[in-house]
């Protein structure tokens, strides 16, 4: 049993943006596996796994909002961001930094599109 988890354990640290599981279109669900198939043939584990989550899904400093430089940063050298991006947006989420843009950046985008 604890082979079968070591298992699960490490199939899932190639997996990108921790705990996505809830998918509001068979679109999104399609893209999500699409992003987390992209990562393991590439073999590149984007720095949203290797990263502290508050940096995705930070709580906002009075007077300022929520600062989100840290993953911008990562998400700019991220091979899937565009991928990301596309999911968050078909998924509608709406907390946390995905692709490179906040809910409200992804938000204008939408509209835009």
């Amino acid at each position: 049993m604890a082979g079968n988890t070591a298992g699960a354990l490490a199939a899932q640290s190639t997996r990108c943006a921790q705990g996505a599981g809830m998918f509001e279109t068979r679109e999104a669900r399609d893209l999500w596996n699409k992003l987390n198939e992209t990562i393991e043939e590439s073999k590149v584990i984007p720095g949203c796994r290797d990263s502290d989550p508050d940096a995705w899904f930070p709580t906002e400093t009075p007077g300022m909002g929520p600062s989100y430089t840290v993953a911008r940063k990562l998400c700019n050298r991220c091979p899937v961001q565009a991928l990301c991006l596309e999911y968050a947006i078909a998924n509608n989420e709406a907390h946390g930094l995905w692709g490179g843009l906040t809910h409200r950046e992804r938000v204008k985008l939408k509209r835009k599109l």
